[in-house]
């Protein structure tokens, strides 16, 4: 599944149930190729907005939520109750990260977060506030918040007009919540709490206009594989006009031979 600017491009592949060393090729540079992403079958939970509508299938608990230019939005200033917070089920393995990009577009309170559930009703948040002075892994049971076992975060503060990375990685017991600057990468602020996941996730707001451009959940190793060779670039040639199968150098003499078999 691609995310890439003007200037990058970052892309993330699922290899399921790959267990040895192998060769991953990249394609790129064919402005006529029919892509083949696919965000839903790339990570356990996938949600871009680009629908009209909340997608129904995959979120429950929607009332008080809408899909506003692209955006998963909260339509009211609900403070602490059932509507502040909307959940998906999802089959999350063992280790997850989920990250979602969060616009901070004005001044005004966006109090908030991503919500993990240890059951159906009761969940933690990973509670961002702009300006950092309230921003706690908090609990909640059906939209009401206790400060009972609560930890604090750091001080911080956002910027408007800005988009952040609100992120929780979860791996051997313990939920890592973060506030990501996108375009330097650095963690602005971060806290640990220990909870057992039932894997169903999502997000608890308060304020109206709290938004959520997208969300994306994958898998998480402490150790993930690294790349030990690059090969470098190759470039595939496209087809001669009026010919669909491209160049080829049948006698590996560094010339491509043409219909007629002619060197070039």
């Amino acid at each position: 599944w691609p995310d890439y600017t003007n200037s990058s491009a970052r892309f993330a592949v699922r290899l399921e149930g790959a267990d040895q060393s192998g060769a991953l090729t990249v394609h790129y540079g064919n402005p006529t190729a029919t892509t083949t992403s696919d965000g839903d079958a790339t990570y356990y939970l996938f949600d871009d907005f680009s629908k009209a509508n909340i997608d129904t299938s995959k979120w429950s608990n929607t009332a008080g939520y809408d899909v506003i230019s692209g955006c998963l939005r909260k339509t009211a200033s609900t403070g602490h109750k059932s509507s502040a917070y909307i959940y998906a089920d999802a089959d999350l393995p063992s280790a997850w990260v989920a990250e979602a990009r969060v616009p901070n577009s004005d001044a005004l309170d966006r109090r908030g977060g991503i919500a993990v559930f240890d059951s159906a009703t009761h969940y933690w948040v990973a509670y961002v506030d702009v300006d950092g002075s309230l921003s706690y892994w908090y609990q909640f049971t059906s939209g009401t918040i206790s400060t009972s076992g609560s930890v604090e975060w750091p001080s911080f503060r956002l910027s408007t007009q800005k988009e952040y990375i609100y992120r929780v990685r979860y791996s051997a017991g313990a939920a890592y919540g973060a506030v990501v600057d996108p375009d330097s990468g650095s963690v602005l602020s971060s806290a640990s709490k220990t909870l057992t996941p039932n894997g169903r996730l999502g997000f608890h707001f308060y304020d109206q206009y709290s938004q959520v451009a997208d969300i994306v959940v994958r898998a998480y190793s402490a150790t993930p594989p690294a790349a030990l060779t690059f090969s470098g670039e190759r470039e595939t040639l496209q087809p001669f006009p009026g010919c669909s199968n491209g160049p080829t150098d049948p006698d590996a003499d560094g010339l491509y031979e043409d219909i007629n078999g002619n060197a070039r």
